[in-house]
């Protein structure tokens, strides 16, 4: 699952980019509750597989992230990026549309962001109602928000159907930046109180959120469940295996390419490829980007993988297919392969890995066209 290591200032500035320059960026927030459905829906995950950026939503990401070795510097909720985008002084407020929430919650975070001063504005909503995902994609649902020229679409559906909402019109969508921020519009439209910070703080939100909402402790109770069963059956082995190999002499890392007379770019790693390497795989990987129109990543004398590496692998893979580039991974040895099916990431390295990105990619080039 990917999750981004950002910080707010990060978030707004791409968004900000994003905006400005019209460059499509699908922004994801997973917490906990897209970690469960996630592991759940396969529809779900490649959804968050085809972000451009997922910061984390939620303190048991950042927890699990800080046992896992690569600890994210801070957690960022939809709505506080929200808040933030409407707090901002800029010379341009930015342009939002609303899609979703109860009848009137739009209409009333609009006029809360419409107010003098504020960084961001709201040009429209829409109250789509509680529908199919395909009966709230009509025609004339998304030309009235292509029509309104926004920089920023916030839907609120609930998780699944809003990532499944943005899936489904990536392609005809021309609003830059896009993303599914759940309670935000209700906490904007003052329906619902946030949680004090402290609480944010100390990871106890789901507290507030069923006092302020109690049919939701279904959801939390089996996020919950979900979050202890992956702890001791997931991430327990992992930390310990990390500690382990802490423990035992460093191995040398070594990475090199070459490009045959095809012009295929081979890039052969040896050793640990893990978060100490990460920075010399990057460059790598960069370079072979620019270099050829087929890569072979030759993994036969690595040694062990860690979730940095497997998150580069996600972007790589990302650009890679968005590029229509060939791609293929050869020397996967048995335990390599255990590693990967321990981090439940296998799929990146399989032959069919391509499909987890490649129909998102031909969606994405279709909206480039269409906002240039």
């Amino acid at each position: 699952m990917p999750v981004d290591n950002v910080s707010s200032a990060d978030v707004i500035r791409c968004i900000h980019h994003s905006a400005q320059t019209k460059t499509p960026l699908f922004l994801s927030t997973p917490n906990l509750n897209f970690f469960n459905t996630g592991w759940r829906d396969p529809a779900f995950h490649k959804s968050l597989l085809c972000s451009d950026l997922c910061p984390p939503d939620g303190m048991p990401v950042v927890w699990l992230s800080r046992l896992l070795g690569v600890p994210m510097r801070q957690r960022i909720a939809g709505s506080d990026i929200l808040a933030l985008l409407r707090e901002q002084r800029t010379s341009r407020p930015l342009e939002l549309f609303f899609f979703g929430g109860d009848e009137g919650v739009a209409e009333a975070a609009a006029k809360i962001f419409n107010e003098p001063g504020n960084g961001a504005r709201c040009i429209g909503w829409i109250y789509p109602g509680f529908h199919p995902v395909a009966d709230m994609s009509s025609d004339e649902i998304v030309g009235a928000i292509n029509d309104s020229g926004a920089d920023f679409l916030v839907v609120a559906l609930g998780a699944r159907k809003g990532q499944a909402w943005l899936m489904h019109n990536a392609g005809r969508l021309r609003i830059p930046v896009r993303a599914h921020f759940g309670a935000s519009l209700n906490f904007e439209a003052g329906r619902l109180k946030r949680a004090p910070k402290r609480l944010q703080q100390w990871g106890m939100e789901w507290l507030w959120r069923i006092k302020e909402e109690p049919y939701l402790w279904r959801r939390y109770l089996d996020d919950g469940l979900s979050f202890l069963h992956a702890l001791w059956t997931y991430v327990a082995p992992l930390v310990g295996e990390r500690r382990l190999a802490a423990s035992r002499p460093k191995r040398d890392f070594a990475i090199h390419s070459f490009v045959d007379e095809s012009g295929v770019v081979t890039v052969t790693m040896a050793g640990p490829a893990t978060i100490e390497h990460i920075d010399r795989i990057i460059a790598e990987f960069s370079t072979a980007l620019k270099a050829a129109e087929k890569i072979t990543i030759d993994m036969s004398a690595v040694t062990t993988v860690d979730p940095r590496f497997l998150g580069l692998l996600i972007i790589f893979r990302r650009k890679v297919e968005r590029a229509r580039l060939g791609l293929a991974f050869v020397g996967i040895s048995a335990d390599l392969k255990w590693q990967f099916q321990r981090h439940k990431s296998e799929f990146l390295v399989a032959p069919q890995a391509a499909e987890a990105f490649a129909p998102e990619a031909n969606e994405r080039r279709a909206l480039s066209a269409a906002a240039s």
